[in-house]
């Protein structure tokens, strides 16, 4: 008797159970059923004529050189020097070192006095002088902070960097691969991490096979430099 009541109360149960799945499928079978009647594909995506257009990558830069232009004014300005100054400054350095000026490398007021300095032409060509064979735009754009110097300074900098480098042949291609070598005393601390890190080794020739190995050590950045880092160039 109890066997027989359990087995109509299971027969029960999967009755109710199956009756659910059915009622369940009719449910959503009807809404599927209305959404597709009551929209179509074209009113579920945005067609493609009503995306917004991508902003040109020239339209981006023309906003930034703008935005720069603006802060570069406005610290100007605090120094007594007009906008018309600024723009001609700026159209000057951009014509020799294309792309040199950016806010993301040096603060406004650093460019400022970077633009304003009559000795910026004679710092260039002092520069490509000593390293005949250097992309010096790469250069003074990874390292801003170099245009900060008296011209003596980075005249004696330039000097002791060749000498040190000289010691490997073509070791003087490691100030554009790795242009905080420009501060001889960034150098010498980068070239005794590497000794440290690597002994019997010598640290140029395996900084010329390994130029990124100083991203790894953690050396190879010129603010680490304190006599350097009394001009940095962030806000």
């Amino acid at each position: 008797m109890l066997l027989l009541q359990s087995c109509t109360h299971r027969a029960s149960l999967l009755g109710i159970s199956n009756a659910t799945r059915r009622t369940r499928h009719v449910v959503c079978g009807s809404l599927e059923q209305r959404f597709k009647e009551s929209y179509t594909m074209s009113q579920v995506y945005v067609s493609e004529a009503d995306r917004p257009k991508p902003i040109p990558a020239s339209e981006h830069e023309d906003r930034r050189r703008r935005k720069q232009l603006l802060e570069i004014a406005e610290a100007a300005k605090r120094k007594g020097i007009g906008m018309e100054i600024v723009e001609k400054k700026l159209s000057e350095v951009e014509t020799v070192l294309p792309g040199l000026v950016n806010l993301h490398r040096a603060k406004a007021s650093d460019w400022v006095t970077i633009i304003s300095d009559d000795s910026l032409a004679n710092k260039i060509i002092l520069l490509k002088d000593v390293f005949p064979n250097a992309n010096v735009l790469k250069i003074f754009s990874q390292q801003p902070r170099l245009l900060l110097l008296p011209t003596e300074r980075l005249h004696a900098d330039a000097h002791q960097v060749k000498k040190m480098l000289s010691t490997v042949q073509g070791a003087e291609s490691l100030v554009d691969t790795i242009p905080s070598f420009m501060d001889p005393r960034n150098l010498e601390r980068s070239l005794a991490e590497v000794q440290a890190f690597f002994p019997g080794s010598v640290p140029l020739e395996l900084l010329l096979k390994h130029p990124d190995l100083l991203d790894n050590l953690g050396e190879s950045s010129i603010e680490d430099s304190a006599e350097y880092g009394e001009l940095s160039t962030k806000d």
